[in-house]
């Protein structure tokens, strides 16, 4: 993929409101199909970025012109107390894959959960960080029914910073389902992650985002990741620190590795 850095510049919105950042590098310059590879691939996570980023965007109109470009659409959308999700399908009747995309952080009460300290009771057992517990309960009763309804569908969930969290939480209520999550902080403990032993994740990390390192509980534990180098820009007004962890930083840092 040719990328062209000079008409990115990235200042302090990128990590801030990501929403307000409306453009889109038409994903990626390869056939669509390679993105249904059951190995992980550059191209794959290129694509599940930017629906990741794409999750951001509250202009309903942008997100139906950017995916109808690549034969998808909305089956339905969802958000309580900050916490957005929506259900994408593909146009094309052989393409079973359902995926389900969770927006990160990008309103007051996802703040406000985020600085809620303390341990909780993960339903299906171990402890997670209290504020990502009650930004997840927002959304309980909804993904358990989706868990249903998809039962016998191949469901993919991505997210990206709280949203790649509230997928990791959301897969324990799904059959089978894979995960791609970028930028995630520590979740839970040991006993939190068997939860996901038998569950295909992958976890993508650019080198330089500081999330890995939250929060500040030793019972809480990493998952393994996919380091993804990162490489100085100088076309940016924001701190390395907030870049890198920004939505786009993911994408652009991906795009440099195809």
């Amino acid at each position: 993929m040719k990328l062209q850095l000079d008409k990115y510049f990235l200042d302090w919105k990128e990590l801030f409101r990501p929403g307000a950042f409306k453009f889109f590098d038409s994903f990626v310059d390869f056939q669509i199909d390679t993105v249904f590879e059951e190995d992980a691939s550059p191209q794959k996570a290129l694509f599940l970025s930017e629906l990741c980023r794409l999750a951001y965007i509250k202009d309903k109109h942008l997100r139906a012109e950017v995916l109808n470009a690549y034969g998808m659409f909305e089956d339905f959308s969802f958000a309580r107390k900050g916490c957005q999700l929506y259900g994408l399908s593909f146009a094309d009747p052989s393409v079973l894959q359902k995926i389900i995309c969770f927006r990160g952080t990008d309103d007051v009460f996802d703040y406000k959960h985020i600085f809620t300290l303390g341990k909780s009771k993960f339903p299906k057992g171990g402890n997670v960080y209290r504020g990502f517990y009650k930004s997840f309960m927002s959304i309980k009763e909804t993904i358990e029914a989706l868990g249903s309804k998809y039962s016998d569908s191949k469901v993919w969930l991505v997210g990206h910073s709280l949203g790649g969290v509230l997928a990791l939480m959301s897969a324990c209520y799904f059959k089978n389902p894979e995960l791609n999550v970028f930028g995630i902080p520590k979740t839970g403990n040991s006993r939190f992650n068997e939860n996901l032993k038998d569950i295909e994740i992958n976890y993508y990390h650019l080198s330089g985002d500081f999330i890995e390192y939250l929060p500040f509980d030793k019972s809480f534990e990493k998952l393994n990741y996919r380091l993804i180098p990162s490489v100085k820009l100088n076309n940016r007004s924001c701190p390395a620190l907030l870049y890198s962890h920004s939505p786009i930083a993911y994408s652009l840092n991906i795009s440099l590795q195809i």
